[in-house]
């Protein structure tokens, strides 16, 4: 559920709720620091990968289970475009690894991005 900080009306469910089809979404994992850590600490760090994702089915609920921990009934499915390893924090830019250090704090909640964040991953450069 999409309850973390809020109730229906959350920021998080919002953003989820925006969530359209063709829409991408970018996953980041394990950075050494976490995400409970300044901005610019964050920055600093590698991300050990990132998926960049279209969304091919928006928000829906489900009860099939997917993790053993607990369950996870409001979902959206994707298609991985490219898998990254070892990203820097300079190659996503500050907007990206911000809302992807928000996005940590928050157990992985929605953050809405930069509409152009992507293509710091096509050509190299940075998010902002």
């Amino acid at each position: 559920m999409l309850d973390r900080g809020g109730a229906d009306g959350s920021a998080d469910r919002i953003v989820a709720l925006c969530i359209r089809i063709d829409g991408y979404l970018i996953l980041g994992f394990s950075a050494p620091g976490g995400p409970r850590v300044n901005d610019q600490q964050f920055f600093a760090q590698d991300l050990a990968e990132v998926l960049i994702t279209r969304v091919t089915r928006p928000l829906y609920r489900s009860l099939i289970e997917v993790w053993d921990d607990k369950p996870y009934p409001e979902r959206v499915d994707v298609e991985v475009l490219q898998t990254l390893q070892r990203v820097p924090g300079w190659r996503p830019g500050p907007a990206v690894m911000r809302a992807l250090r928000l996005s940590g704090t928050k157990q992985g909640a929605p953050i809405a991005g930069e509409p152009m964040a992507k293509m710091a991953f096509e050509d190299g450069t940075d998010g902002d």
